[in-house]
């Protein structure tokens, strides 16, 4: 039983289970679906990676070290996930995102550049923005390859020193006694000495006894085929993040493919549960997002070429849920990435490697100690 179980091989399942090999742990990996499937929140091909943080900038320091563990994942992978771009938070002085991301830079010494609006109007000619608006430029943001991270993790936990093994079965319920953790699945149960559960939005259906903070919010993301995409290319166009008069919050990830560019709004979803999740796109969640990027991003156009349903597991502090739980400490869990996760991953495997291997907690802001777990 010295093997550690992961539960669900999401990027950050996949990630945990790569880290805990890399550091000499046999690992066994659940996933009822293939690795980089379409029905959690790992998906929509891509996913903005950036330092200048306005939601905590205790969050920098991590995501420097998972920016270094992405280079590595690259490296040991031969493959290509990462793509600098750069990138553009836009909004008024006073407001959450342009509040929020100049106190990390400046805390953190970030290489960054503050914009006018007729700056950024100059700068990056596909904006058309109020005069009483600002912008933050930093310099090391860009853009990762989201399914292509997930299947890429789950290889190179399979080549460690420690090969993954990964099953293909659901998980139906944990079972915890005092010195292990037994796994029940569709095809049978193992025991475990401990158990990572990495779950998304059914990690609550997995403990359904311990009343986790998590809220399953739903999310659409929208790819436009824009009139003129020259102007869209990742070398014209960095990754966006725009927050209008009523805090809405609205991001973009420039033409990574050569065609489309993809937009959607950052929370403001409907509650729901993973088993309900509508996944069917509406006319009304296309002009949510059309109706905000015409009035600041006119270039962008309204023809969208296709959509997508995924979702947010939310904390009420929208902090990240690391740790041990204290009615069943055997098990660690990863979740409430809150929709600001992935880019985060590698190093949420280092952080939960980290407490299978030394006990060594979570940085405060992402224990699972402030809720009482």
């Amino acid at each position: 039983m010295d093997e550690v179980g992961v539960v669900g091989l999401g990027v950050m399942g996949a990630a945990i289970c790569w880290r805990l090999g890399a550091g000499g742990q046999a690992v066994v990996g659940y996933e009822r679906l293939m690795p980089g499937h379409q029905f959690g929140s790992s998906q929509g091909v891509t996913r903005i990676i950036r330092q200048a943080y306005y939601e905590h900038p205790d969050y920098v320091p991590l995501i420097r070290r998972s920016w270094g563990r992405w280079q590595e994942l690259e490296r040991v992978s031969g493959r290509s996930l990462l793509t600098q771009t750069g990138g553009l938070m836009i909004g008024r002085p006073d407001g959450e995102l342009i509040a929020g991301t100049l106190t990390s830079v400046q805390r953190h010494e970030l290489r960054h550049q503050e914009l006018s609006a007729q700056e950024i109007e100059e700068r990056f000619p596909q904006f058309r923005l109020p005069t009483d608006v600002v912008g933050i430029y930093e310099h090391q943001a860009g853009v990762l390859a989201c399914e292509t991270s997930v299947t890429t993790l789950v290889q190179a936990a399979r080549h460690t020193s420690h090969p993954l093994t990964l099953v293909h079965d659901q998980v139906l319920r944990l079972e915890a006694a005092s010195d292990h953790v037994r796994v029940h699945t569709a095809q049978g149960s193992r025991d475990f000495e401990q158990v990572v559960v990495a779950a998304g939005g059914w990690a609550s259906e997995l403990l359904p006894d311990l009343g986790l903070p998590l809220a399953v919010e739903r999310q659409v993301q929208h790819w436009f085929a824009p009139p003129d995409p020259s102007l869209f290319q990742p070398e014209r166009l960095p990754i966006w993040m725009h927050e209008s008069d009523d805090d809405q919050i609205f991001y973009g990830i420039p033409a990574v493919d050569g065609k489309w560019a993809k937009a959607a709004r950052h929370h403001h979803g409907v509650t729901t549960t993973m088993n309900e999740l509508d996944r069917a796109v509406s006319d009304q969640d296309r002009q949510v997002v059309v109706g905000a990027t015409s009035t600041f991003l006119p270039a962008l156009g309204s023809s969208i070429a296709a959509s997508s349903v995924s979702c947010y597991t939310n904390t009420p502090d929208r902090n990240f849920l690391i740790g041990r739980l204290k009615a069943l400490p055997q098990v660690v869990l990863a979740a409430g990435f809150s929709g600001h996760g992935f880019k985060f991953a590698p190093v949420i495997g280092d952080l939960v490697e980290a407490i299978i291997r030394q006990d060594a907690p979570p940085p405060p802001i992402l224990s699972t100690i402030r809720f009482g777990l």
